[in-house]
């Protein structure tokens, strides 16, 4: 698993290697909810998914990329993550698809 590093700004874009994939995420805080983008490769996986703790991004299965995204809560608790505790209480983390099969076993 490896962790994303994360601002605590409400627009930001992150560009990591994922696995051989070539990743760019864009994270926005608008209204109470993150949204998360996702492209690799230079191909959409998602587009403004609602970020929740605990939760893969993207939810299906697709060619275009391998693995999960997924928000983790170090309170323990499922809230929605804010900006604002983004790297803080909000971790970002990619599991592959191995590491993800074996999370949720």
């Amino acid at each position: 698993m490896i962790e994303i590093p994360l601002q605590q700004i409400p627009n930001q874009e992150v560009s990591v290697v994922l696995d051989g994939q070539n990743c760019v995420i864009n994270l926005r805080q608008m209204g109470g909810f993150v949204y998360l983008t996702l492209t690799a490769d230079n191909v959409p996986i998602c587009t403004t998914h609602v970020c929740q703790s605990g939760e893969p991004i993207p939810v299906w299965n697709t060619p275009n990329f391998s693995g999960r995204l997924f928000f983790v809560d170090e309170n323990g608790k499922f809230a929605p993550p804010r900006y604002e505790e983004l790297s803080a209480r909000y971790r970002l983390f990619y599991a592959t698809s191995d590491e993800w099969q074996q999370l949720t076993a």
